[in-house]
């Protein structure tokens, strides 16, 4: 390519495709400064490859699993989001997004469909950056989740939130929840996620289940290393923590619970947590977890 073919504007081509996966979309092109003809030209020289409808590879037109994502939400122009099946696998909470990229974008009217693409529409989108790529918040995620897939998918797809660290029920609440079509399946799916009424209740409960089933009874609100503690098994070096939802984030603001077990592990302790769905509606989990937790050795 001879120096006249090179625009000022490349480097700022190159840097833009480095930050998207290798990608850069027309209405970018355009607002850089790239006419029709400038971009026809770069195309018949090979240093763009068109992916996706008013989409185009940088260099070479090989793309990621993100930059396939990537394409088909920027092609749908700066407002648009993955969304549905494939922001769930986006996130980790599926283990397949499907045949067709969901994308959402704001507005009622236009194409539901286009090549490789399922288009959703939606008046208001909470977009967020996850791995390069616009997409739904987890709570919208499941939320939309919720109205194309089945109650066992969405279940496993709350799960998997939950284990990541990702689950906010709080966040879903917060969701414009009336009229949705996912609604009443992900309340479903949630149901045993509801907070403790209260902390008492939550200790009372675990408590009765000691009891119940024989186990050893704990020391508690005893203090270790400092801190209190919401149940001891001093001759077993053990610490059991029972977190909530609403009384969880106050907490957090005094400590977070993983500087909190550091300095448990510190002094010699092992600490296990536990919430309410798990005391409440899988004892014989917690049952057996506790046998496995005290039989061993401190």
């Amino acid at each position: 390519m001879s120096p006249k073919d090179v625009s000022p504007l490349d480097p700022y081509l190159a840097e833009l495709a480095g930050r998207q996966h290798g990608l850069v979309a027309a209405w970018q092109l355009a607002a850089a400064g790239y006419d029709h003809e400038a971009i026809k030209t770069r195309v018949r020289r090979g240093r763009l490859h068109r992916v996706q409808r008013g989409v185009y590879a940088v260099g070479h037109p090989v793309l990621t699993g993100e930059g396939r994502w990537l394409a088909a939400v920027i092609s749908l122009g700066p407002a648009a989001v993955l969304s549905h099946g494939s922001a769930a696998w986006l996130w980790g909470l599926t283990r397949s997004g499907g045949a067709l990229i969901d994308v959402t974008v704001p507005g009622r009217g236009g194409r539901s469909r286009r090549r490789d693409v399922r288009v959703h529409r939606a008046a208001e989108v909470e977009r967020v950056v996850h791995r390069g790529v616009p997409v739904t918040t987890v709570a919208r995620t499941l939320l939309d989740l919720a109205a194309v897939a089945p109650l066992g998918v969405v279940e496993g797809a709350v799960d998997a939130a939950e284990r990541n660290g990702l689950f906010d029920l709080h966040a879903i609440e917060r969701l414009p929840l009336q009229g949705h079509h996912g609604t009443a399946r992900l309340r479903k799916a949630i149901e045993l996620y509801d907070d403790a009424p209260t902390k008492e209740e939550l200790e009372r409960r675990f408590l009765r289940l000691c009891h119940d089933r024989g186990l050893p009874r704990p020391l508690s609100n005893a203090v270790v290393a400092g801190m209190e503690c919401d149940f001891v098994w001093p001759a077993h070096r053990l610490v059991v923590e029972l977190d909530g939802l609403k009384w969880h984030a106050i907490r957090r603001q005094l400590v977070s619970d993983r500087e909190k077990d550091a300095a448990l592990v510190l002094a010699g302790y092992r600490v296990h947590r536990f919430v309410w769905r798990q005391v409440v509606h899988r004892p014989d989990e917690v049952d057996a977890t506790m046998r496995a937790l005290l039989a061993r050795a401190a």
